[in-house]
């Protein structure tokens, strides 16, 4: 947003990855973007720079239990539900951005996951 309140673009925007189809996507709400869709069975993570600048992680896309349907940042948590291995993948964001499997996921989600949200 500019100074008179316009809508402007940033500059090399816009900002390919690794993956067609983008169904999903969260914010840390600091500096990363996580996305999901297209029926890959993977994440993908970008790092957005002070200017605005998103650049795709050396790491993504990182690897899930099916195809990626719906993606929540909780604080320092991605989880990623899946829609036919019917799963749902917590990751846990280290200190230098790397995403680490947490050690019980994936969880049974009882069912096709078309898309998450974390409530208070």
């Amino acid at each position: 947003i500019d100074a008179s309140g316009a809508l402007t673009a940033i500059s090399g925007s816009p900002f390919g990855f690794s993956q067609a189809g983008a169904e999903d996507m969260d914010s840390d709400g600091v500096s990363r973007l996580f996305i999901v869709g297209g029926g890959f069975s993977s994440l993908s993570s970008m790092t957005i720079d002070a200017t605005g600048v998103a650049t795709e992680d050396a790491s993504s896309p990182k690897a899930v239990s099916g195809p990626a349907n719906g993606v929540v940042c909780p604080p320092g948590t991605v989880v990623v539900g899946t829609t036919t291995t019917e799963t749902l993948d917590s990751l846990l964001i280290d200190t230098d951005g790397t995403l680490i499997t947490s050690a019980d996921s994936p969880f049974d989600a009882e069912g096709e996951v078309a898309q998450l949200e974390v409530s208070d």
